[in-house]
């Protein structure tokens, strides 16, 4: 810490951490590390986005402080999201509420939409996602040219971009398990 004497972090407004799935202890480890150099932890804004979606798909309000959900550890494995108290389950974090384009929940193998609470494969649908990879044809109409098999109501059939992420909305919040690709 010898290297941080008078280091002030009081002017720090926001810091985006994204790129894979944002874990608690991640947030919580940075927050207290910072904190003694006037570091506000609700300048940690966990971000969800990706190349193909001009690289934001989400995140929370500014000074909004990451909001940490229990979920019941028994139904997660089993593609049910159910919120329980504090301390009793599976701690996730919310990337906000979606706002600047469409996300669906949706089955991979059948393209039909989930309900809420229900783990799926993130889409994407908005000005934001791209229309393809450069010259990788058969990339671009997997990746970017999905389509809902029964789509809510106003919800678009298509085109959607798959993003190759597991996740589930609840109470309109955006939460991210993990990859499906990999």
């Amino acid at each position: 810490d010898d290297d941080m004497d008078g280091l002030d972090l009081a002017g720090v407004h926001t810091i985006l951490n994204g790129s894979e799935r944002v874990h608690p202890a991640t947030l919580k480890r940075f927050a207290e590390r910072f904190g003694r150099f006037n570091f506000a932890a609700a300048a940690l804004r966990p971000a969800y986005g990706m190349a193909e979606a001009t690289v934001y798909i989400a995140t929370r309000n500014v000074n909004e402080p990451p909001d940490i959900v229990d979920f019941e550890s028994e139904k997660l494995p089993a593609g049910q999201a159910i919120r329980c108290p504090s301390g009793s389950g599976t701690p996730l974090v919310s990337y906000g509420i979606v706002d600047a384009q469409l996300v669906r929940i949706v089955d991979p193998d059948t393209g039909i939409e989930r309900p809420a609470g229900t783990i799926g494969e993130i889409w994407v649908h908005g000005d934001n996602v791209a229309i393809g990879y450069w010259q990788k044809p058969e990339a671009t109409e997997r990746t970017f040219s999905a389509t809902i098999v029964n789509p809510s109501a106003g919800t678009p059939a298509g085109p959607w971009l798959r993003t190759g992420d597991s996740g589930f909305l609840s109470e309109g919040e955006l939460f991210i398990m993990g990859r499906i690709k990999d």
